[in-house]
């Protein structure tokens, strides 16, 4: 695997037996390649990957697909990308076009099912319960 512009700061926080176990991690890859995504989407990648790494306690069962160490920062990074607190905005305050398409898309309306009434500026009224009135025939 080619070095990142990462692998630096990971072999510090990762420490020696952990990079090493990274290092030869097939999950290495799909790493490079989210963090490349977040540097794209304006993620301050540095304080992304410190809370990745010190966030929680690291298990030591090496032959857990769960527990190895790239499938773990793997998840880890997905989860924090995408609770953006790691996102410090573009230089012009819009998001990539490639961001900014991927979030039209999901946010346009399905066009599977019928659809609903134009708006006319008008609400319904809500219905009221009416109480009984009494019967004034009855003496």
């Amino acid at each position: 695997m080619p070095e990142t512009p990462w692998d630096d700061l990971l072999k510090n926080l990762l420490g020696e037996q952990r990079w090493g176990q990274y290092a030869t991690d097939e999950r290495r890859r799909d790493v490079a390649a989210r963090l490349t995504e977040a540097a794209v989407g304006h993620h301050d990648v540095a304080a992304l990957l410190t809370t990745a790494v010190n966030r929680r306690q690291w298990e030591d069962d090496p032959t857990s697909p769960s527990h190895r160490v790239g499938g773990v920062l793997h998840y880890r990074i997905n989860g924090l990308i995408a609770s953006g607190e790691f996102q410090t905005g573009s230089q012009n305050g819009q998001l990539p076009s490639s961001v900014a398409q991927a979030v039209s898309r999901a946010a346009a309306p399905a066009h599977d099912g019928p659809h609903p009434a134009p708006d006319t500026g008008t609400q319904p009224r809500p219905r009221t319960a009416q109480s009984p009135q009494p019967d004034r025939d009855r003496g």
